[in-house]
């Protein structure tokens, strides 16, 4: 027996990981420069692409351990 559901593509400890690293690239580059804005555009695309594999990814929450604040 086949299902209709699609399992998503990642799983939380992927999410945290990858939150991780943009949380300490962030951290190098946390001086106003064009690179701070850079993960920060790295973190809106790949959260957007986390929301369209799973409906119940948090993307509050995604940006605030990867270091990002404000609006999304």
């Amino acid at each position: 027996m086949t299902s209709n559901t699609v399992a998503p593509m990642f799983q939380r400890r992927q999410y945290e990981a990858i939150a991780e690293v943009l949380a300490d690239l962030r951290g190098r580059f946390d001086d106003g420069g064009a690179c701070q804005f850079g993960v920060e555009c790295a973190a809106d695309d790949l959260a957007a692409m986390f929301a369209a594999d799973n409906p119940r990814f948090d993307n509050e929450r995604f940006r605030l351990a990867a270091g990002i604040v404000g609006e999304a």
